[in-house]
C-alpha cells in the first residue's frame, strides 16, 4: 500500500509539472534572431515592428530572467495598467489585440508556446493573457484571450483574472 501511494504521488508530481516542448522538426516561427533585445527589458520584433515586455505584468527583467511574481487582472485593470505603464520611460504601453498577441507565439513549442529566450515563462500559473480584443460585435462581456501553454486563443469573460503583456508601436 505504501509503495502504491508513493507510485501514485510521484506520478500526480510529474503530470503538474510543465515542461517547455520543442519540436525540432517544424521551423521556429519566431527565432530568438527576429527580435531585438533594447537592453531595457524590452524586445522589438523585426517583423512587425512592435516593441513588447520581455516579462509578465507584475514581473521585471534583471538582465537575464524575470523576477518578481506576475500579477493577474480583469479585462478592464489590464486596460488602465496599459495606460499608466512607464516600463522603460516609456508612456505609451498597450494591450495587444489578438492578432499581434498571436504573432509572437511558437508553434514549434508549448508549455509555454513561446520563444523562452525572449519570453522567459510567467511564474504564475494563470494560464492566459488578455488580448484588447472584444470577443464579437454582439458580445462585450467577453474577450480574446492567448494560452501560454498551447498559444490557442478562445473568449474569455471580461471579470475573469488574465495575465498582461504589453506592447508598443
Amino acid at each position: 500500500m505504501k509503495k502504491l501511494l508513493i507510485l501514485i504521488s510521484v506520478a500526480f508530481i510529474s503530470s503538474v509539472q510543465a515542461a517547455h516542448t520543442c519540436n525540432d522538426n517544424i521551423t521556429k516561427s519566431t527565432p530568438t534572431a527576429r527580435f531585438t533585445d533594447n537592453a531595457d527589458g524590452t524586445v522589438t520584433d523585426t517583423v512587425t515592428d512592435l516593441t513588447w515586455m520581455r516579462c509578465t505584468l507584475g514581473e521585471s527583467w534583471d538582465g537575464a530572467n524575470c523576477t518578481g511574481e506576475a500579477q493577474t487582472y480583469d479585462w478592464q485593470e489590464a486596460l488602465t495598467e496599459a495606460d499608466s505603464s512607464n516600463l522603460a520611460t516609456h508612456t505609451n504601453w498597450r494591450l495587444p489585440n489578438i492578432k499581434e498577441m498571436q504573432s509572437i507565439v511558437e508553434h514549434a513549442c508549448y508549455d509555454p508556446a513561446f520563444n523562452v529566450s525572449v519570453f522567459p515563462e510567467s511564474s504564475n500559473s494563470n494560464p492566459q493573457y488578455w488580448s484588447s480584443s472584444i470577443y464579437s460585435k454582439t458580445n462585450y462581456h467577453s474577450a480574446w484571450a492567448l494560452s501560454q501553454a498551447s498559444g490557442s486563443i478562445s473568449d474569455v469573460v471580461k471579470s475573469n483574472s488574465k495575465l498582461v503583456r504589453l506592447v508598443r508601436n
